[in-house]
């Protein structure tokens, strides 16, 4: 029964967790695109 709950509570957060490392993969890819026309810039 306390596997179930664990199972239960399991699913949406780890979609949460997938959802921020998708957001946090394109937020350091935006970063380093604006880093790298900064430096073209410089």
């Amino acid at each position: 029964m306390a596997l179930d709950a664990a199972d239960h509570l399991t699913g949406p957060r780890q979609r949460r967790v997938e959802d921020l490392a998708k957001r946090l993969a394109y937020t350091t890819a935006l970063v380093n695109r604006l880093a790298l026309a900064v430096q073209g810039d410089l």
